[in-house]
């Protein structure tokens, strides 16, 4: 069983700023000179059951004890820094906003030597929380 958020005086969740606004095509603004942007522009919105692959939801978890950073500073500079934490040959191009709820990110990779063009958007993002 779920509890519902809690709602403002708007009736709004409290966390809606946080959620993507929900939309049926995707649209990407501009593309970073470096990437390609195949199979994402004006494509319609998956879910991660409908993707090209099984779901799994991965969760990472680092003990910060000792550290002079709390857990708000790391998921900071992990959003400012996301492209940076990837294998050279898995490149995230963030959109010029930034790891946002509603925005894009383009993923161009290699998978065993096949190029592998795609994207995905933001759904959720907090000061603790991700997800694509």
């Amino acid at each position: 069983m779920t509890t519902p958020s809690p709602q403002t005086s708007e009736g709004q969740p409290r966390d809606a700023v946080n959620w993507a606004e929900s939309v049926s095509t995707l649209k990407v603004q501009a593309v970073p000179a470096s990437a390609v942007n195949l199979n994402v522009d004006g494509r319609r919105v998956n879910a991660a059951l409908q993707g090209f692959g099984q779901l799994w939801q991965k969760t990472y978890r680092i003990k910060l004890s000792g550290a002079a950073v709390t857990s708000k500073e790391l998921m900071q500079v992990w959003k400012q820094h996301f492209p940076e934490f990837h294998p050279p040959q898995s490149r995230f191009y963030p959109s010029f906003a930034g790891v946002q709820p509603g925005e894009l990110l383009l993923i161009n990779a290699s998978l065993t030597g096949l190029p592998v063009y795609t994207g995905v958007m933001v759904i959720y993002a907090d000061e603790s929380v991700l997800r694509l």
